[in-house]
């Protein structure tokens, strides 16, 4: 998979060098990357679908996820932006939440940014460990890449909590957190 990913990656750039080289005599590399950020989607708005998989440290033991969302994103090229998220994941397949996650994004360059935020997340069941549940804050940082003007590749660290009563001590709230890398893909649909 990753060899894919590179080989295509190196098609893309051989072939914008190579109608770079078309128009003019002699290769610029500075006019060749000023021409890939000009016809990147950053300083644009874009919406998208978005597949990502988690593996998580958890209160209750190691987990992963599986998650497909919606985005809607604003990278402006140094400068600040934002990402809205929300995205539905499966937790070691029996815990099925959904995820608002925020973002302030800060653009690079015309392929890199940084972004941060918080979430909510929702339990989609009303129990979790024979306890009730609900949602509560967590929060998320890391950087992602424009790969193409439709692909964005994302690495997070994230915590997810969420809030129980117990049903032999309702008053006393339990927290489970899961934390860890989250990796997510994204693809623009416009």
């Amino acid at each position: 998979m990753l060899r894919l990913f590179v080989l295509a990656t190196m098609q893309v750039i051989f072939f914008q060098a190579s109608a770079a080289t078309e128009s003019t005599s002699s290769f610029n590399i500075a006019q060749f990357v000023r021409e890939t950020i000009n016809r990147s989607s950053f300083n644009s708005k874009n919406f998208g679908v978005a597949l990502g998989f988690s593996d998580f440290s958890a209160t209750s033991g190691a987990s992963n996820s599986l998650g497909v969302g919606i985005r809607y994103a604003q990278l402006p090229l140094s400068s600040v932006g934002y990402v809205l998220g929300a995205t539905l994941e499966s937790i070691d397949s029996h815990l099925y939440t959904l995820t608002f996650d925020p973002s302030i994004s800060f653009g690079i360059n015309g392929m890199g940014y940084l972004l941060g935020g918080f979430s909510y997340s929702l339990p989609l069941v009303e129990t979790i460990a024979n306890s009730e549940s609900s949602g509560d804050f967590g929060y998320h940082a890391g950087a992602g890449l424009q790969v193409t003007p439709r692909w964005n590749i994302e690495a997070l660290y994230r915590q997810l909590n969420f809030q129980n009563e117990r049903s032999t001590n309702p008053k006393d709230p339990d927290y489970l957190r899961y934390s860890g890398l989250l990796l997510r893909a994204t693809y623009a649909l416009n």
